[in-house]
C-alpha cells in the first residue's frame, strides 16, 4: 500500500484526493505508516506531504502530441522493417532460383555431345577445350550463384 501511495503521489494523482487538498502521513505506536486527507489527533511525528497539481491541459496536449508522433514513428517503422523483409525474402528467392537454373545449366554443361569429341579420338576419351571451357564457365556460375545466396541470406 505505501508503494502504492508513492506512486500515486509521483504522478500526482491521489484517488479521492484533488489537487490543492493535504495530505498527512503518521507512523502509530506499532510502526505502522499511514496518510489520509485528515490530520491525526494526538499522533506523534505528523508530516504533511505537499500534493502536486499535475499537469496542466497545455501540458497534457503537448504529451499527447509527443505520443501520438511515437506511434506514428513505431508504425513508420515496422512498414519499413516489413518491407525490408519482404524484399529480403524476394532477393532470397530469386537467388535460390538463379542457384537452381545454375547447377541445371552444369548438369547440362557436362553432358558430353558428339561435337565434344576430338575427330578419331573417342575410344580414347579426348574431348576439345570448348568443351572443358563450356563446364569451367558453367561451374563458375554456380559459384557465383551460390555466393549471391549467400550475400543475401
Amino acid at each position: 500500500m505505501h508503494r502504492l501511495l508513492m506512486i500515486f503521489l509521483g504522478l500526482g494523482v491521489v484517488p479521492g484526493l484533488s489537487a490543492g487538498e493535504n495530505v498527512y502521513r503518521w507512523v502509530d505506536a506499532e510502526g505502522n505508516v499511514t496518510y489520509s486527507s485528515q490530520a491525526p489527533v494526538g499522533a506523534a511525528d505528523v508530516r504533511e506531504i505537499e500534493i502536486d497539481p499535475g499537469p496542466t491541459d497545455e501540458q497534457r496536449e503537448q504529451a499527447e502530441a509527443r505520443l501520438q508522433r511515437s506511434l506514428e514513428i513505431i508504425e513508420e517503422t515496422e512498414e519499413a522493417r516489413s518491407e525490408a523483409m519482404q524484399q529480403r525474402s524476394e532477393q532470397v528467392r530469386e537467388a535460390e532460383e538463379a542457384l537452381t537454373q545454375a547447377e541445371q545449366d552444369l548438369e547440362e554443361a557436362k553432358r558430353v555431345r558428339p561435337s565434344d569429341w576430338i575427330l578419331g579420338y573417342r575410344t580414347s576419351g579426348m574431348r576439345k577445350p570448348e568443351y572443358y571451357e563450356r563446364v569451367k564457365e558453367a561451374e563458375a556460375a554456380v559459384e557465383e550463384a551460390r555466393h549471391r545466396l549467400k550475400k543475401v541470406r
